[in-house]
């Protein structure tokens, strides 16, 4: 018998292990875990937000159309409505066009490109 973890679905940007922000004024770069709670208000009012996985002692970093964010909690498979999905799709491209277009230097912080596309992501999380 293996582990269960929590799995979790979402349509965004993976940043990897990587969530590097310095706001302005700052000198020193924030912790990951005070850099998504710096992001938070400003992702939020473009209805995106910083989902973390892998593990809670080495998290790893997804910025995500907070409306995409589904979990499957250990154990109880959750079904998916793949139409409302497809059709929220559009929806978080447009929001990461609109954030990256007028927050630029923190988009690039984060590593947010309009070059790049974000796509649905597929991960777990332990501990």
């Amino acid at each position: 018998m293996g582990v269960s973890t929590n799995a979790y679905l979402s349509f965004g940007f993976d940043l990897d292990e990587s969530l590097e922000y310095t706001p302005d004024g700052e000198e020193d770069e924030l912790s990951e875990y005070e850099a998504e709670e710096a992001l938070g208000p400003v992702l939020s009012k473009y209805n995106l937000k910083i989902l973390s996985h892998c593990h809670s002692d080495y998290p790893m970093f997804i910025v995500c159309y907070a409306p995409t964010e589904s979990t499957a909690w250990r154990g109880y498979p959750q079904e998916l409505d793949l139409d409302s999905l497809k059709g929220l799709e559009h929806k978080g491209k447009e929001a990461f066009h609109l954030f990256i277009s007028e927050n630029p230097k923190i988009a690039e912080q984060i590593g947010l490109t309009d070059e790049a596309a974000p796509a649905w992501l597929l991960c777990s999380h332990w501990g």
